[in-house]
């Protein structure tokens, strides 16, 4: 008996626990059910004659005048106007003293007091006008008025003159709202069916400026529910059924019309029209701009909308001074990108209206040298060597501000553009000035140079960057100082100077770490003092520079590493110690102020830069960038 027992007892707890949870289900639905059920608050006024305007307030009523069904102590009524918080209906024929019902989806709401029918209550049939504005006089028909009625607009009262019992004169008060007439005879009233229709006022603007087809709320009052019955127009441009998204009484959400223009907004709601007080003006859109790139001077096209006709136009903060057109729709204008030395590039700004605007992408001025950064204080490295590793530019030895010799290097950041601490050298190196310096495989190697005037070094140093540590590779067989130093075809050359070995390039055996005796080199007219030098295709281009006289010189010639030389075209100035580099095929020297553009396909020199009025000592090319650095930190970029 136990064992059946059991069974039974688990499926009695089990329904049970099952019942709990369909009558919480049921409860939890009814619950959601009751807050869509139809309710009244009150109604007014709370006695009337039979077909006087009752108006019920409450929640959940239909919009549909047919879908409510109101009974006036179980006789029905009809529906003149229907809101979902608000029904207004006649006192039907046979109506008695009693409870107010509302049904909706067979859902019966029942008012919480008895309505009175009062055959002595005044009736209100109608008024004329329909509508107007404060001051407008309005006459009110229907029955049993006296010489103590009153007429109110909605909550307002108003100016009353009783003309007989049928007929009220009333002035429209100020601050009038949409509402119905009500009339009243002492503590009996009356209301009329319909709404008197009060001119719509605007108190506000979500913006006051905006784009086209963008979002803007209008605030006020006495608008409208009904689309239909809202015009809108911006500045004389009239809004589109389709861009007014909604309206209600207070507001309207409208989308700023293609079709708009500058000035006032006007709202025209049930036949009565305003204007806002403010004027609304439209924002300034840009599409595209092109080309995208290009030198000082580029004729760039601005695209948009409503650019504006005295707009303006900014680079850098410097601005455009000539347009050659202006579209007379406001849809394009064409400038020339200023020519001022501060221009390096950004986002163009347009001015218009007293509004800025910037493009999404800058425009890249091309051929410009762009100030990264400015000098450090304290930081000043003349003469010194250079060289790269892991995206940072690193500057060394030299001649400091007072003229006396460095021992330390400082690191430059490109991705933080910043200068560390400098840090010294292992006195295994001598501080000095005039040095030549190339990178080879992963060894910086730091060549000859002077202590002071005349006094000439032989050293060979070099920076193993794999363990960063400062090793010596001999000495040149000569003494050099103010000489150039370069790598062809893997191999580190270097020479020339003002030394003992003014005229020679020696070879440098790297895995021995000695240098040939050297050859003298044709020098085709070119100093060899303080040269420029760029390597081009395993060539070396060495020219500039100056002779023992400090006669500079404007020759280059070319050396392959055979110990004979070949004819370059003369450079365009005379020149010595310039910073050079090589960049896509093409050699380049910057000559004080000047950058030159040297073409070994066609042996051609070219001025390519002279606007920006900047002085580098260093130039090296990063992960395809160019940097150029002066003594003291400053740091450029040369957008080619």
């Amino acid at each position: 008996m136990k064992t059946i027992g059991k069974p039974f007892k688990v499926v009695a707890i089990a329904m049970t626990v099952l019942g709990v949870s369909i009558a919480g289900c049921k409860k939890d639905k009814d619950k959601a059910t009751a807050q869509n059920d139809p309710s009244i608050t009150s109604f007014s006024p709370a006695e009337a004659a039979i077909g006087n305007t009752v108006v019920i307030s409450g929640k959940n009523f239909s919009q549909e005048k047919a879908e409510n069904k109101v009974k006036f102590n179980g006789v029905a009524a009809v529906v003149s106007e229907a809101k979902t918080t608000e029904l207004s209906v006649k006192v039907p024929e046979g109506a008695g003293n009693g409870k107010i019902t509302v049904t909706v989806n067979d859902i019966t709401a029942t008012s919480a007091t008895d309505f009175k029918v009062n055959a002595s209550a005044p009736r209100v049939s109608g008024f004329d006008p329909a509508k107007g504005a404060a001051g407008v006089e309005v006459t009110i028909t229907g029955e049993r008025f006296s010489n103590q009625s009153k007429a109110f607009f909605g909550t307002l009262p108003a100016t009353t003159t009783f003309v007989n019992t049928t007929t009220l004169k009333a002035v429209v008060p100020a601050d009038v709202l949409t509402a119905k007439i009500r009339v009243t005879n002492g503590n009996l009233e009356a209301l009329s069916a319909i709404d008197f229709i009060a001119p719509p006022r605007i108190t506000g603007l979500s913006v006051d400026r905006a784009e086209e087809g963008q979002v803007i709320t209008i605030t006020g009052v006495n608008f409208s529910d009904n689309r239909e019955n809202i015009e809108v127009a911006f500045g004389g441009g009239v809004a589109t059924s389709a861009e007014i998204e909604s309206c209600n009484s207070t507001a309207i959400v409208v989308k700023a019309p293609v079709a708009g223009k500058d000035g006032k907004i006007g709202v025209t709601a049930n036949g009565l029209f305003v204007q806002s007080v403010n004027e609304f003006k439209y924002k300034a859109t840009i599409t595209e701009f092109s080309p995208k790139s290009g030198p000082k001077g580029t004729l760039v096209s601005l695209k948009g909308k409503r650019l504006g006709v005295g707009a303006s136009i900014e680079i850098n903060g410097i601005p455009a001074t000539s347009f050659p057109y202006r579209a007379p729709d406001q849809t394009e204008i064409r400038f020339h990108i200023p020519t001022h030395a501060s221009v390096v590039g950004d986002k163009i700004k347009l001015k218009s209206n007293n509004l800025e605007y910037l493009t999404a992408e800058p425009f890249v001025v091309t051929n410009v040298w762009k100030k990264l950064r400015d000098a450090v204080a304290g930081q000043y490295y003349e003469k010194g060597f250079m060289y790269v590793q892991n995206n940072e530019i690193f500057v060394g030895l030299g001649k400091n501000a007072t003229g006396g010799l460095n021992n330390t290097y400082a690191k430059y950041s490109i991705a933080n553009n910043t200068w560390s601490t400098p840090v010294a050298i292992p006195t295994i190196v001598t501080p000095r000035y005039d040095v030549s310096y190339a990178t080879l495989g992963n060894r910086v190697f730091v060549i000859g140079g002077l202590i002071s005037a005349n006094s000439y070094k032989r050293d060979v140093d070099y920076l193993d960057l794999g363990d960063n540590t400062w090793r010596d590779a001999g000495l040149l067989p000569d003494n050099s100082g103010g000489g150039v130093a370069f790598v062809i075809n893997n191999t580190l050359y270097a020479g020339l100077g003002n030394g003992a070995g003014a005229r020679k390039i020696y070879q440098f055996d790297n895995t021995n770490l000695n240098w040939s005796e050297g050859e003298i080199v044709d020098l085709r007219s070119a100093g060899f003092i303080n040269n420029s030098c760029f390597v081009l295709d395993n060539n070396a281009y060495i020219g500039h520079g100056k002779d023992v006289a400090n006669n500079m010189k404007k020759a280059f010639f070319s050396f392959s590493g055979s110990g004979t030389t070949g004819p370059v075209a003369d450079a365009k100035v005379v020149t010595d110690g310039a910073a050079s580099f090589s960049y896509n095929g093409k050699g380049y020297v910057k000559a004080v102020h000047d950058l030159y553009e040297y073409n070994p396909t066609n042996d051609e020199w070219k001025l390519i830069n002279s606007t920006d009025a900047i002085y580098v000592n260093y130039l090296t090319v990063v992960n395809n960038r160019i940097f150029g650095i002066g003594y003291n930190g400053e740091v450029y970029e040369y957008i080619p």
